[in-house]
């Protein structure tokens, strides 16, 4: 628990480095993956990218961001501020712009455009195939998760705990809801919402998890899911299954919410470091001491398994299989019905970690790196 806040911590503090006016965005990491042997059956690097911008001595840039792939095209924002389009099989650029600003969000789909943020606060909606700039908007605070889309509207959750819903296709900003954060340390990390019929549902940096009117953006109600003195933040992506809102706080356990009042109607003695992945019917979340449990849709505990001594740092159902990322250098596979390793693979640094979350279409599985590596694996 230590080590993963105090990774938090530090990459906050690194956020904003001095950076060099030096694209090396395009450099191809391939002198890297030629010397992977290809012998896997899943993690087989199929190409990488070092997108790592020019910094300052003492002051290294973190990556936060996941990539996003839509019709074999792979969608990936860069601390040099650059969005980038690749073909997903083979890494070629397909098109590129520098937006001026750091973005270290997941990209958000719309019809036939991307949606993203950056560090300074700007939204920008492109074209997929043109890469035309449809708008860009000042949102006045940093944009660090991937904008919700629902019905036609833009919901992002801003660094300063402001939710503000925008007309996906101008950018025009129907309503906003600021949320006051109590004076307490917290991890300051920021969820996405998640859409719930006429409502949407997100975790604060104060350990409520709100839901909101769609519409007006009226709180309906907020329910208190860590009463800890310190990182009680609700950070993770609200999950709907079975009717229930799973969810959790850094400080507290996985609860299960109703979505029409708020209460808790049950809880597993687990503090999640992701969100949880709904399987068959079953839920699989991994802890920040670096267990995958497998739980039924009562929320008992059917497995688990220790993997490692990180946090895990996300879960995806991949080939049949389960992907799972760690807040360390591994990457494992997992069989889903009793979580034996398949296979394992390291990330290219010893001080590699994977704040984002994986990303798959069809073979293709994508990870983005603490260290501003983009990872293309591909099942052979």
């Amino acid at each position: 628990m230590i080590k993963l806040l105090f990774i938090l911590i530090f990459a906050v503090s690194c956020s904003s480095f001095k950076k060099i006016k030096e694209d090396i965005s395009d450099v191809d990491y391939k002198s890297y993956v030629d010397k992977r042997v290809r012998e896997k059956n899943y993690l087989n690097i199929a190409w990488a990218k070092n997108l790592d911008p020019k910094y300052s001595s003492g002051n290294r840039p973190i990556g936060f961001a996941s990539p996003t792939i839509y019709e074999d095209v792979l969608y990936m924002g860069t601390l040099s501020g650059d969005i980038n389009a690749y073909n997903s099989e083979n890494g070629q650029m397909l098109w590129s712009h520098n937006e001026g600003q750091p973005l270290n969000a997941k990209v958000s789909l719309f019809k036939d455009n991307i949606v993203y943020g950056s560090m300074y606060g700007r939204l920008f909606s492109r074209n997929t195939i043109s890469s035309k700039l449809n708008y860009s908007i000042d949102l006045g605070a940093p944009i660090e998760s991937a904008p919700l889309v629902s019905d036609g509207r833009l919901y992002v959750h801003l660094r300063n705990h402001k939710i503000v819903a925008l007309d996906a296709k101008t950018g025009k900003i129907f309503w906003t809801y600021q949320r006051s954060i109590p004076f307490k340390i917290t991890l300051q990390r920021v969820s996405r919402p998640i859409s719930y019929k006429n409502s949407i549902i997100v975790g604060f940096a104060d350990g409520y998890l709100v839901k909101i009117d769609k519409n007006e953006g009226i709180v309906q109600w907020e329910s208190q899911l860590s009463k800890a003195a310190k990182f009680v933040d609700v950070d993770l992506t609200p999950v709907i299954f079975n009717d229930q809102i799973i969810s959790g706080s850094a400080a507290g356990k996985l609860s299960f919410i109703s979505p029409s009042n708020g209460f808790v109607t049950k809880s597993a003695n687990i503090i999640a470091g992701h969100s949880p992945v709904i399987i068959n019917n079953e839920i699989y979340v991994g802890s920040i001491y670096g267990y995958i449990y497998k739980l039924d849709s009562t929320g008992q505990i059917l497995t688990r398994r220790k993997l490692t001594d990180n946090s895990i740092g996300s879960i995806k159902e991949w080939k049949g299989q389960i992907a799972v990322s760690t807040m360390g250098q591994d990457v494992f596979v997992l069989k889903p019905y009793n979580l034996d390793i398949i296979e394992s693979w390291k990330l290219g640094s010893e001080v590699s970690s994977a704040f984002g979350e994986f990303t798959s279409d069809g073979n293709i599985l994508s990870l983005y790196s603490s260290r501003n590596r983009l990872y293309v694996f591909k099942f052979f």
